[in-house]
């Protein structure tokens, strides 16, 4: 990086915090997709054991999945994603209406895809995956950890 001169130290200063926000924000996306890769895996191997294993409705055992996961999440991402020092009292309770939205679109998606479009569940489970992370990410970067 060059070193700015007097007139460039304004812009330079933008350009410069920026690039800062980005690079922090890119690694809360890091750190939250590495989190969330583990625990959607923990997702998947209790949705398959349950559908599997125990003959249990695909809808009712991802949204199982998805309660314990949601619980494992949130200690991980608020100590590792988003280095949250302050009282966990409010930022937990902004969490679980998070994870409370995200769990009712998982369940929704999972219905309509598996009852109504007769789509296998877990290819079902993959588009709710998709759908319900972005929210996640979103709503717990811009609320819940603030």
């Amino acid at each position: 990086m060059k070193s700015l001169s007097a007139n460039d130290r304004k812009d330079g200063m933008a350009e410069y915090v920026v690039w800062k926000l980005d690079g922090e924000l890119i690694r809360k996306v890091a750190c939250f997709l590495s989190i969330g890769g583990g625990i959607t895996l923990a997702h998947y191997v209790i949705l398959i054991f349950s559908v599997r294993g125990f003959g249990i409705d695909p809808v009712l055992a991802s949204s199982s999945g998805y309660g314990v996961a949601a619980v494992i999440n949130y200690y991980l991402n608020s100590r590792f994603t988003f280095r949250y020092q302050k009282s966990h009292r409010a930022a937990f309770l902004k969490f679980l209406l998070v994870a409370l939205v995200g769990f009712l679109l998982n369940g929704i998606i999972m219905h309509i895809c598996v009852a109504r479009l007769s789509l296998h569940y877990l290819m079902a489970q993959v588009l709710a995956t998709v759908i319900v992370l972005g929210w996640n990410f979103s709503a717990n970067y811009a609320w819940s950890f603030r």
